[in-house]
Formats: structure tokens, C-alpha cells, sequence
């Protein structure tokens, strides 16, 4: 199974995630090692689901980017993930600033984008500087024995 999993970069280190699998997180000095250490997190997130006689939870997240209004080159990243209620999406790089919720994936996609576009203008009227962009996305696969 391949699942999505978002590399954020820290002062002194990277942390990573997998979104849909709630609570599986790893941070490691570089971004290997945070892929290797969350390769193994999966593993064992996944025996503890088994043990627990729970389905293990398909890969169903999405990602996009989006531009900073005015400034070229500013793009971050977005994760869409599907919840009870619609969608959910976050901007890991802008967060707890950029978060929106859609009835469907077009209504969180335009949500959020008018989200970022609201945080932008806000840091050009207090004069703060935008984030820079250190979020990045990629997939860990890994093989599921038949229980």
C-alpha cells in the first residue's frame, strides 16, 4: 500500500506524517532518516490497527499547491483530506492560519484559497514577511502481510 506523507522542515530537523493514518508521525535529522524512521512508524502503526481488529485506513489524502497572491515563486503546499463532514484542508507551512472545510473538494479547494489570500493580505498590512515555503510532499509504500 502506498500511502501520502508530508516532510516538514524544522530549525534543526524534519518531521513527517502521514495523514491518513492519524498519529503516525517520525522526526529525524534529515530528510531521509525522517523517511526511514516513518517507514518503520507505518509499520508498526498499521500492527497496532490489526492487534486492534480495525480495517486498515485506505490512502484517500490529496495534495495541491497554492500561490501567494503577488508574490512569484511563493507556492505551498496543501493537504486535502476527506473527513465526516466533507473536506478538510491545510496548509502545513501557513498553519494555524490556513485551514478550510468543504462540502465537496471544489468547495474546500475555493476556501482555501480565499483563505490563503486573506493571510497573505494580512501579513502585507501588519508588514510581516511570508513564510518560507519547507513543506514537501511524497509517498512511503510499504508491504502489507495478508492477516
Amino acid at each position: 500500500m502506498k500511502y501520502l506523507v508530508v516532510y516538514e522542515r524544522a530549525a534543526a530537523n524534519w518531521s513527517a506524517y502521514v495523514p491518513d493514518l492519524p498519529g503516525c508521525v517520525a522526526t529525524a535529522e534529515t530528510l531521509d532518516e525522517a523517511a526511514e524512521t516513518l517507514r518503520e512508524a507505518i509499520t508498526f502503526h498499521i500492527d497496532g490497527v490489526r492487534e486492534a481488529g480495525e480495517a486498515i485506513p485506505e490512502a484517500s489524502v490529496q495534495v495541491g499547491m497554492v500561490e501567494a497572491p503577488g508574490e512569484p515563486g511563493a507556492r505551498y503546499l496543501v493537504v486535502y483530506e476527506h473527513g465526516h463532514d466533507g473536506y478538510e484542508a491545510h496548509a502545513p507551512d501557513l498553519l494555524p492560519d490556513c485551514e478550510a472545510t468543504g462540502a465537496t473538494l471544489d468547495d474546500v479547494r475555493l476556501s482555501m484559497n480565499g483563505a490563503v489570500e486573506e493571510y497573505i493580505e494580512r501579513l502585507r498590512r501588519n508588514g510581516d514577511a511570508l513564510p518560507e515555503p519547507a513543506a514537501q510532499v511524497g509517498t512511503i509504500e510499504v508491504e502489507l502481510a495478508i492477516a
